[in-house]
């Protein structure tokens, strides 16, 4: 007796459970009726972001604005002290609004990128949102892979500017995008990290501001990337095309001062202009013209590139 009162009394309050959390869906006012769709999915207010976009990374505002050039300090081996002198470097008539922390082509790990990073000299807050602030800075780096671990490891350590290398495709760039983004725009987990730290007092909150402040530039380094750099410009979430000057002759089999050569550079220089993007180069290619000699319109012409590794 005992046991067919206990599970009439258990099938009562489950009832009754069911009955209740029916009741609260259909009185909760639900956005998304229909069935489970990304696609179609409304989202809700948590984490949304303002409606005029709140710029606080430096670099993100020299991407904005016509004519600022501007240059990563390279910083390729772990040291405290080094990367302080990286973070703050100067030189006339040219901003340092984030640093090129190299993982590609070094021995730095991740555990020595976040501590370098973890410095006081390592982000410097613009004066006020929007007001372009000479010396203000935030941590970049260039990553050493295309994985969503290293690309996860470099954003939740606090960068603000990635380099990707090596972007051969649209569909490669929309990848990436992908992983960069917090939602609706991308996919990227909300997660602990450093940059909870680093980042907890910027206006308007990281994580609603983040997709409007990230600042990225693609490598354009092979053949593919050389031919397809235009259709991977058209991406409205790209802020600069580098043209890679020693890997366009890595993969080319020509050098800088060959008309070829100038054909490839020449390319991964006008798509992004034609975009409303950057244009970036190695420092060594600031202020260059073409041989005159070249073929048109490759002869003579001057590049006035906008954002440089130095």
């Amino acid at each position: 007796m005992l046991r067919k009162i206990t599970r009439t009394t258990m099938g009562l309050v489950a009832a009754a459970v069911g009955a209740a959390a029916a009741t609260a869906i259909a009185g909760d006012n639900l956005v998304n009726t229909g069935p489970i769709d990304p696609a179609t999915w409304v989202r809700g207010p948590l984490y949304q972001g303002p409606a005029t976009p709140i710029i606080w990374n430096q670099a993100k505002l020299d991407r904005m604005a016509a004519g600022t050039q501007w240059a990563l300090g390279t910083q390729s081996t772990f040291s405290l002290s080094g990367y302080c002198a990286t973070a703050t470097k100067t030189a006339a008539g040219i901003d340092y609004p984030a640093t090129w922390t190299e993982m590609q082509h070094s021995s730095t790990d991740w555990s020595q990128g976040w501590a370098m990073w973890s410095q006081a000299c390592a982000y410097v807050p613009v004066s006020a949102p929007g007001i372009s602030t000479p010396g203000s800075h935030v941590p970049g780096s260039r990553l050493s892979t295309l994985l969503k671990r290293d690309i996860q490891k470099a954003l939740d350590g606090g960068a603000m500017q990635l380099v990707i290398p090596t972007v051969d495709s649209v569909e490669e760039a929309q990848d990436i995008i992908d992983l960069v983004y917090f939602p609706p725009i991308g996919h990227r987990t909300y997660g602990p990290g450093q940059y909870q730290t680093m980042y907890a007092n910027v206006p308007g909150g990281y994580r609603q501001t983040f997709n409007d402040n990230i600042n990225i530039v693609f490598m354009i380094e092979t053949i593919l990337g050389s031919q397809a750099v235009n259709n991977i410009g058209a991406n409205g979430h790209v802020d600069g095309l580098f043209g890679a000057t020693s890997d366009l002759g890595n993969f080319s089999g020509f050098v800088s001062g060959d008309a070829d050569y100038e054909k490839l550079i020449r390319n991964a220089y006008d798509a992004p202009h034609a975009h409303g993007e950057r244009a970036c180069s190695a420092f060594g290619f600031r202020g260059r013209v073409a041989n005159p000699a070249f073929p048109a319109p490759l002869g003579g012409f001057a590049y006035q590139f906008d954002c440089y590794q130095n």
